[in-house]
């Protein structure tokens, strides 16, 4: 049984990982890594602060200014940074101030990292007089958080737990570890590069008239590309050597099942970690979960994933088997495989 202290270890430790890794960076030059925090930090802040309305500005525009998450309910704005300085607090109430006049009542600053000692150079002026910012109380980083897990009681941890468990992964393996202190900050960063395609001429075998299923395609691609790749890889796995659904017609591809008992045999990752990419399959929607009868052996029902995906992605997975270009959809992300050049 999942105890309370167990779960604040994890928690604790969990984002312990993530504030050495970011610090590193940091000192690198490198501070954009906030982007591909946001949603989590957004989920945690969620639970502690008991506000399921808080949502991510920037998912509605490319980089909102001043602030990156809200709460209507709690009438609250966030500012989601590994670097917070008395500059970045006074250009983000300066763009507050112009862009948001009298929404917000209060107004956190969450460090990814480690917050610095003081602010010298804020300027409490730039604050409007609307919003109630305590510079003592009101710039939190992890440290912070792990001490607000202490107090939560043991629904709101489970409720962590759970968020760990469907997205520590995700933010891991988008975080490239660095070799040395000498590797350029361009170099430790490498985020998913989805090429959509142009015509799928070759997939559409020369008929120019598919734009809204070409648009069905490329859509669930970008979905795709949110995953990490040891994830994209694993479905790749299940894709080319699940069993086949009895439903399929005319040898279109429909959906493969995999037993989970002999996923964790066949893959050489620990089950705990096979768990997590598939709960990250699942809660993206690429994976459904259901007994299954599969293993001719046993004649009992088992745990097993199937593969789901959208009418048109279907068939570019029949496409991409039947042309060996799976590994370029799905680990490259690159379907542009399915264009014809010169047109």
């Amino acid at each position: 049984m999942t105890t309370r202290g167990h779960i604040i270890g994890r928690i604790i430790d969990d984002l312990n990982s993530l504030s050495e890794k970011i610090e590193f960076r940091a000192k690198l030059g490198m501070f954009d890594i906030h982007r591909i925090l946001e949603n989590f930090v957004r989920d945690i802040l969620k639970v502690v602060y008991d506000a399921n309305d808080i949502e991510n500005l920037n998912s509605t525009r490319s980089n909102a200014p001043g602030l990156d998450l809200r709460s209507s309910l709690l009438k609250t704005g966030y500012q989601v940074s590994s670097k917070v300085d008395s500059g970045k607090i006074n250009s983000s109430f300066e763009k507050i101030e112009e862009q948001y006049p009298e929404i917000f009542e209060a107004v956190k600053f969450i460090v990814i990292g480690k917050k610095r000692n003081s602010y010298p150079s804020f300027d409490s002026n730039k604050v409007p007089s609307s919003i109630a910012f305590d510079i003592t109380r009101d710039i939190i980083d992890f440290r912070d958080l792990s001490k607000i897990v202490f107090d939560l009681d043991i629904e709101k941890l489970l409720e962590l737990n759970s968020i760990f468990d469907k997205e520590f992964l995700i933010v891991q393996y988008n975080i490239i570890e660095p070799e040395s202190e000498t590797i350029a900050p361009i170099d430790l960063f490498k985020p998913n590069q989805f090429q959509p395609a142009l015509n799928g001429l070759l997939f559409f075998q020369g008929e120019d008239d598919n734009d809204e299923e070409l648009e069905k395609i490329n859509n669930e691609g970008k979905l795709l590309s949110n995953l990490p790749l040891r994830t994209r890889l694993i479905l790749k796995y299940i894709i080319e050597n699940g069993k086949e659904e009895s439903k399929a017609i005319n040898n279109q591809f429909e959906c493969r099942y995999y037993l989970i008992p002999k996923l964790k045999r066949e893959i050489n990752l620990p089950a705990k970690e096979i768990e997590e990419e598939l709960n990250i399959l699942i809660d993206e929607r690429f994976l459904g979960i259901e007994q299954k009868e599969l293993d001719p052996d046993l004649h009992v029902p088992e745990k097993a994933v199937y593969t789901r995906f959208g009418e048109w992605f279907k068939y570019l997975i029949t496409y991409s088997l039947e042309n060996k270009t799976l590994e370029r959809i799905i680990i490259n992300l690159d379907l542009t495989v399915i264009d014809s050049e010169g047109t």
